[in-house]
């Protein structure tokens, strides 16, 4: 494949859909991926209406998922590269923190902070092969502990 390669996580609605249309507007083929693919009519009849609709695929992807995590390497296998990646997968919980159960704090760290990293660690080899020069990774985080996120993204960026 000729074309510069995206993967999208989170694509389903938001930040990640919106990314997933501007970067086929620039002529990426890009993989937008969601854990719930029920969702992907309203990216679909956007990236109709831009007119790039074959520049866009949806992808079952689950970051907290196991056997997802081994079908999404499987799919960078076969895509040989990657040149961006958005990792945009994630929620916010909301409420006073001692009215939100434990596990909830957990599923959001398992999505927000691990399901990331390990994104970003299953493509890393695609995204920065030997010779070739930096590629781009972006983190898009709005969720809890906002002060350990930033200091592992400040970490990442050094």
């Amino acid at each position: 494949m000729g074309k510069k390669i995206a993967i999208v996580t989170g694509a389903s609605s938001g930040f990640g859909m919106l990314t997933s249309i501007e970067l086929a507007k620039q002529n990426y083929y890009v993989v937008a991926t969601m854990r719930n693919v029920d969702k992907r009519f309203a990216l679909l009849e956007r990236v109709g209406e831009a007119k790039v609709a074959k520049l866009v695929e949806v992808f079952s992807l689950d970051v907290t998922n196991d056997h997802s995590l081994l079908v999404f390497k499987e799919k960078l296998r076969e895509l040989g590269r990657v040149d961006v990646l958005v990792n945009n997968a994630g929620y916010a919980g909301a409420g006073f923190s001692e009215e939100i159960p434990i596990n909830e704090y957990r599923q959001q760290f398992e999505t927000n902070v691990f399901g990331a990293e390990i994104s970003q660690q299953s493509s890393t080899k695609l995204r920065y092969p030997i010779g070739k020069g930096v590629k781009f990774t972006l983190f898009i985080k709005s969720c809890f502990p906002w002060r350990l996120w930033e200091r592992m993204v400040m970490k990442k960026i050094e």
